[in-house]
């Protein structure tokens, strides 16, 4: 049985891009929920986006998870697409 998408309209893509870019931009995002809202933006499966990206389907789904422990190479092919670049952000002591 084969999943049908529904496909996403240009405005709701457009809004989603932005409020992706801000919430990266604001630093509020974790590299796992990161990864699936870039997914979701490209309106694509776990194993078509790998396919896309050309990595491991394994390794999206454990990083979508939050349990993957992805190497560098990985994560520049997943933000090559989205014109992101790999880097620490300060976080505030609690």
């Amino acid at each position: 049985m084969t999943r049908t998408r529904k496909p996403i309209d240009p405005e709701t893509s457009i809004a989603m891009r932005e409020a992706f870019y801000e919430a990266v931009d604001s630093g509020g995002l974790t590299i796992a929920e990161g990864v699936k809202r870039m997914r979701e933006i490209v309106n694509m499966t776990q194993p078509e986006f790998a396919y896309w990206l050309k990595i491991a389907p394994r390794a999206l789904m454990d990083i979508e998870r939050g349990v993957g422990n992805p190497r560098l190479s990985t994560l520049l092919k997943i933000a090559k697409p989205f014109n992101l670049k790999i880097g620490f952000i300060h976080k505030p002591k609690a």
